[in-house]
């Protein structure tokens, strides 16, 4: 008697949403670069990196780490790097594909699908 296996439990993305507002915020920033507003955008996705940075190490993706630090650091609003205009609009354009690009692909086991470590 043949028998049905589940399927597989589907593989969350948790860091689409604070991928996607990241990508957001940073592409509506591209018209406050050298403006005070700015500091706001850095804090905005210096902490959206974080967060997504967090959830990889939680669910064990830690390829996505590096570019998630390296996000995090251009946009540190306590030590700020001077850059100009021009490098803050590409840098800009890129820190959003990377976000969305990272959103996108992380995954995370289902929560009753990772094993324990008990």
């Amino acid at each position: 008697m043949p028998t049905e296996s589940s399927p597989p439990a589907p593989q969350p993305r948790p860091g689409f949403l604070p991928g996607l507002l990241g990508a957001i915020v940073l592409v509506a920033a591209l018209a406050l670069i050298g403006t005070g507003w700015y500091t706001v955008v850095q804090y905005a996705v210096c902490i959206l990196a974080l967060i997504m940075a967090v959830m990889a190490w939680q669910g064990r993706r830690f390829v996505w780490l590096a570019p998630l630090a390296i996000v995090a650091i251009l946009w540190n609003p306590v030590l700020p790097l001077e850059l100009p205009r021009e490098a803050w609009i590409w840098l800009n354009l890129v820190g959003a594909v990377v976000l969305v690009g990272v959103g996108i692909t992380m995954r995370v086991p289902a929560r009753d699908a990772r094993p324990t470590n008990r």
